[in-house]
């Protein structure tokens, strides 16, 4: 029994592993960056001596009796109030900056990552990624094998915009499971 060239499945396995590795790379790139950048934008110096400070007067607090000692814990109150204000404009100028700097990271990411596939799409259109029975695509197969002519058929771009939608689809189900897990271990 002999096979005919319109049964036999070929694949071209640099091209598929190529765009395949560089949609997951460029997908969770992103979250990788913002760790990384996120290790790089710690507290300054004026946060942690603000949380020190805020902590040192809240133990006093505690130490003090309100009812016996009005004063004094009033006036650590008013203290108290001014450091946390403090804390709180320190701390929001810090995640002004770790957003825009998240932000301007994850354009370039995106940028460079999809830039290399559209650049790999557009010099390889022409050549399928993968040729099989056309039978098996029938009804679809202008549309998965475009540019190409030939039935059965997949083009590179046809795979590009399915392994990105799988890549958001994975990333988004990590993500949400990653939160959950946060929230339960706030939570504890």
């Amino acid at each position: 029994m002999t096979v005919s060239e319109d049964t036999k499945m070929t694949i071209d396995w640099y091209m598929f592993s190529i765009i395949s590795t560089l949609i997951f790379i460029g997908e969770f790139s992103t979250d990788i960056l913002v760790k990384f950048l996120a290790f790089f934008c710690k507290k300054s110096q004026l946060q942690n001596d603000l949380e020190r400070e805020i902590t040192d007067i809240k133990v006093k607090m505690d130490a003090i009796s309100m009812v016996d000692e009005f004063a004094k814990y009033a006036k650590l109150q008013r203290k108290l109030n001014r450091l946390q204000q403090d804390f709180k404009v320190e701390s929001k100028e810090n995640k002004e900056l770790f957003s825009s700097m998240k932000y301007i990271t994850q354009f370039a990411a995106d940028l460079f990552f999809n830039g290399i596939c559209f650049y790999i799409i557009y010099s390889n259109l022409n050549t399928p990624l993968l040729h099989v029975n056309p039978q098996w695509f029938t009804p679809f197969n202008g549309v998965i094998g475009w540019p190409s002519d030939k039935a059965g058929d997949m083009g590179i771009l046809f795979w590009y915009i399915v392994a990105k939608n799988v890549m958001k689809k994975i990333r988004s189900q990590v993500s949400r499971e990653q939160n959950s897990t946060n929230s339960l271990l706030v939570r504890l």
